[in-house]
């Protein structure tokens, strides 16, 4: 098992307006990086410079601020990879008109004439220069592979026929050069593609071509930033049993006032090469307190943790990766690999108002474990404070409530406000009233019973499609319902009033909290399996409850 950890940046844009905020933010990601420990790799995904300033060369303090990103982080030339954005084209003379001649040809060959290279070469002369500086060799080629010892890389430029306005949606790559790049790369070792755009930038059959080509040579992970947020997806569009993530990272510039506020921020990352599963940590600057932060809701928005992370296991084999300082109770058994990697992000500096606070405990998942199908007595339930009738299954020596709870109580909301909702996917509560929701005879569970069911279902590599129902989630995600558990994608809340998740996402309370006061959740996409996570406790989930 090998396990590496990286480091991405992108859109820097030196020589944007001066500003305090954001010097303040340079001098501390500097600081930052003396934090990250036992980091393989950098990754810069373009725009190191500002719109059209400085039409000669990069500005000032541009090469400096990356060589010290690279210092402090001990990452060595090699193993820091480039790729050039849209601002990191200068616009010479003839290049527009050199674009839309090169556009009206490109239909269906899907390339680029060599006579058009030199005109598009030279509007990335200083690019060619900075990488040079920075990763210690020349490259001027447009697409190539860097052969590591488990991760081929990837570098893909999506900026070579940038120079436009209203570009995006409508971007061409040159997919003949791309594929004849990885002609002679090892398709069984896994691959990390870099590129500045995200696939929504291209025009939509140059997406699917990518998108194909990137998942014939084993690529995890698509790292990328441009549009200023941070945000994750996984690109099924083409071969959707296959896992291709996309990864946008944040910004380190303010937008102007007339545009959508841009979420500052970098990603650390963390990947089980052989087993193909790991996470993403978001961490975003903080204005009020001038410190980086995890960012809570780059994570809860795709797995309802508050813990920054978003993870990244096989849509239908999660595996046994062993993830360093996860925010969870160890299951399972320990990893046998030796070394653990420090947590990339164990000194994070965290707020009272963000309310993170780091944990120590490390998370196996459990093989899984062959049992034979149990038999499921139905029966039921009928609630008396409201006479509401519920179906329960007994699984192993539990009896479940086989449908979420929909109690109408203080601090409980249907979701997006509509009752229809609750009567199929059951209330969302915060973690306060879900602990008092279930009625007489019944419990919210701790994480230990929740993990009690997931072992009688055959481990986390199986249980999501056990567990689930047989419809009703996106993304052809629908279950079996072996044991009759009737799980479904009642999504979540925040206590602001946003919902978010539904046909997606399903996500249960526990009553175990951790060492920070914090409680553990049980949640599951259309492509996994039960996890565990931590949450503040003032979000909205489901609640299934456990017969005393």
């Amino acid at each position: 098992m090998s396990i590496k950890k990286w480091v991405q940046l992108s859109d820097i844009h030196f020589g944007s307006p001066d500003n305090y905020s954001i010097e303040t933010m340079r001098k501390h990601f500097l600081e930052k990086c003396h934090q990250i420990h036992e980091i393989d790799y950098l990754f810069l995904t373009g725009d190191f410079r500002y719109g059209k300033s400085h039409p000669d060369k990069y500005p000032d303090g541009t090469v400096n601020f990356l060589q010290n990103v690279q210092r402090n982080l001990g990452i060595s030339p090699s193993n820091t990879f480039i790729v050039p954005g849209n601002h990191d084209i200068w616009h010479i003379d003839g290049l527009n008109a050199t674009i839309d001649e090169v556009k009206n040809q490109y239909l269906p060959n899907r390339t680029i004439p060599n006579k058009y290279m030199p005109i598009l070469d030279l509007s990335r002369k200083e690019f060619f220069n900075l990488y040079q500086q920075i990763c210690g060799e020349a490259k001027t080629d447009n697409h190539f592979c860097i052969k590591k010892d488990d991760l081929n890389i990837i570098h893909v430029n999506t900026a070579v026929l940038c120079g436009k306005d209203g570009e995006d949606s409508k971007l061409f790559i040159d997919m003949l050069a791309l594929s004849r790049s990885l002609e002679n790369i090892d398709k069984n070792k896994p691959a990390i593609a870099i590129a500045h755009h995200p696939f929504d930038c291209l025009e939509d059959g140059e997406q699917e071509q990518l998108e194909l080509l990137l998942k014939q040579f084993n690529t995890i992970l698509f790292l990328c930033g441009h549009k200023h947020v941070m945000r994750c997806k996984n690109i099924h569009t083409m071969k959707p049993n296959i896992n291709l993530w996309e990864f946008v990272c944040g910004t380190n510039m303010e937008n102007p006032p007339n545009q959508e506020p841009a979420e500052i921020g970098f990603f650390t990352g963390y990947i089980d090469t052989e087993l193909k599963s790991g996470y993403v940590e978001g961490h975003k600057w903080s204005k009020r307190h001038n410190d980086w932060i995890p960012n809570n809701e780059f994570s809860f928005l795709q797995n309802c943790a508050n813990d920054g992370r978003i993870y990244f296991p096989e849509r239908r084999t999660v595996g046994r990766i062993v993830i360093p300082e996860l925010t969870a109770p160890q299951i399972g058994q320990p990893a046998t690999k030796s070394k653990q990697s420090n947590d990339i992000s164990s000194k994070s500096s965290s707020t009272k108002s963000d309310n993170v606070q780091p944990t120590s405990k490390p998370l196996t998942f459990p093989k899984s474990i062959a049992l034979p199908k149990p038999a499921m007595p139905i029966y039921s339930f009928t609630d008396p404070r409201d006479g509401k009738v519920y179906r329960t299954v007994e699984i192993g020596n539990q009896v479940w409530m086989a449908k979420n709870l929909n109690f109408d109580c203080l601090m409980s909301k249907c979701y997006g406000n509509d009752s229809n909702n609750a009567e199929k996917y059951g209330r969302l509560y915060n973690w306060k009233t879900a602990r008092q929701a279930c009625p007489p005879g019944w419990h919210l569970p701790s994480d230990e019973e929740w993990q009690t069911l997931i072992h009688f279902a055959g481990g986390i590599e199986v249980d999501g499609k056990k567990l689930k129902t047989k419809n009703g989630w996106n993304n052809n995600g629908n279950g079996t319902d072996e044991f009759g558990f009737s799980a479904l994608p009642g999504g979540y809340g925040y206590s602001d009033g946003y919902f978010g998740g539904i046909g997606d996402y399903g996500g249960w309370w526990s009553a175990t909290k951790n060492n920070n006061d914090d409680p553990y959740i049980r949640g599951m996409y259309y492509y996994s399996g039960l996890h565990s996570y931590r949450n503040s406790g003032f979000n909205l989930l489901s609640v299934r409850c456990l017969q005393d």
